[in-house]
């Protein structure tokens, strides 16, 4: 599956990816859902919107404990269509094709 640029692992890389997320959350983490806001183990990490920016209605993912080998992706980015969203989800970790490192 290619993913949106806006979809890539930090510090782990997708196939398919140009870019990537600032937030990694693994198996056994547990994500809450209020209203449209996401928490990880009781730490704010973002809140989702209700349409796409194109103004189709988008549909947030849910609460649970993340599975193992699978990852919970988020970035602060405002249109970052990442693991908040059901059609992203979570990521399998067979997506996974290595680990990013700064070069500067």
């Amino acid at each position: 599956m290619k993913f949106p640029l806006s979809l890539c692992l930090l510090p782990l890389i997708l196939a398919g990816c140009a870019t990537k997320n600032t937030t990694t959350e693994w198996s056994g983490d547990e994500v809450v859902v209020r209203g449209r806001d996401f928490y990880i183990n009781g730490r704010f990490v973002g809140q989702a919107k209700t349409h796409d920016q194109k103004g189709a209605a988008v549909q947030m993912s849910t609460s649970g404990l993340i599975p193992p080998d699978k990852y919970f992706v988020v970035t602060p980015h405002r249109d970052s269509f990442d693991s908040r969203y059901a059609l992203v989800g979570l990521i399998d970790r067979k997506a996974l094709i290595g680990k990013a490192y700064p070069v500067l």
